[in-house]
């Protein structure tokens, strides 16, 4: 950390928990392919993580607080608390995190895990989408609002995602075609079980989520939205399941309806064409393989 960034996180800080805050210490943290990560130890023995990104997206440490505010409204998992982000036209752009101190996952943590989402699923909205656009990880996440589930996740998620890709040149034309047919398909595939927009993680993987010091669960990253919480399950199916403890505390706190099995995997196109845009052409076979079986 250079000392332009430090004086700028010690002056937020300070600004936001009426102290003088200063850094006695600073650890790099590895493991995030977006940002740089820190802990940092402050002179009042308190600790602190910080993300910084001389390349961010315009906005895109706002939104992740507003992700993170929205969780910690529901009073229903774990999240960091946001704590300050930079101002807008500084660089690196950052975002100050409470820091949480990670053990061992406890014997209940799968459990935990699953009746915690429930109840954030249990927060609801009125239409589907979010006050603001967010990221799905470095890639722009649409979340104008819909008050239909499949128009929403045909326009805001599907679409929205094929127009990067086809600027970004990883649209094949079949690619554009199957996905043009399942669309037309999406009322008959998603609508007919009429969900309620759930508040969603939006982008729930093992990596996001962590312990805390008692080894309970914590999520973290949210891509947050209201949508159909189904696709928070699809997505923890998409790269190896978690326990079945998770699955089954779910279930018991919120029973999923009938004909989850046929639309995991379409809600999961969505995560593989992010893959696909951020990552590469190794996603394009998964990719392609769903789009094939419902066209």
């Amino acid at each position: 950390m250079n000392n332009h960034l430090r004086a700028a996180v010690e002056h937020a800080l300070t600004h936001q928990l009426g102290e003088p805050i200063s850094i006695s210490h600073v650890e790099v943290i590895h493991g995030g392919c977006i940002n740089s990560t820190f802990k940092i130890a402050a002179s009042s023995n308190a600790h602190f993580f910080l993300k910084s990104n001389a390349q961010a997206p315009e906005g895109m440490f706002e939104a992740e607080t507003e992700g993170l505010e929205a969780i910690l409204q529901t009073s229903s998992i774990r999240c960091p608390r946001p704590l300050a982000i930079s101002d807008s036209d500084f660089s690196p752009a950052f975002l100050i995190l409470e820091f949480i101190r990670s053990a061992p996952q406890s014997a209940k943590f799968a459990e935990l895990l699953g009746r915690g989402l429930a109840q954030m699923h249990r927060s609801t909205a009125d239409r589907f989408g979010f006050e603001n656009d967010n990221y799905i990880g470095s890639s722009p996440q649409c979340n104008e609002w819909s008050a239909a589930w499949p128009e929403f996740f045909a326009r805001a998620r599907l679409g929205f995602q094929l127009k990067l890709l086809q600027k970004k040149g990883r649209a094949t034309g079949e690619l554009e075609q199957r996905l043009t047919k399942l669309i037309e398909k999406l009322p008959d595939l998603i609508g007919r079980h009429n969900p309620p927009p759930s508040l969603l993680h939006g982008d729930l993987w093992g990596g996001n989520v962590i312990s805390d010091e008692s080894g309970a669960p914590v999520i973290i990253d949210p891509a947050v939205y209201y949508g159909d919480r189904e696709v928070d399950l699809a997505m923890t199916e998409l790269f190896g399941r978690f326990d079945p403890a998770f699955y089954a505390a779910y279930r018991e706190a919120y029973p999923l309806p009938d004909g989850y099995d046929l639309r995991r995997d379409v809600y999961n196109l969505y995560h593989l064409m992010n893959h696909l845009l951020i990552f590469g052409l190794s996603y394009m076979g998964g990719l392609m393989d769903i789009l094939r079986r419902y066209t």
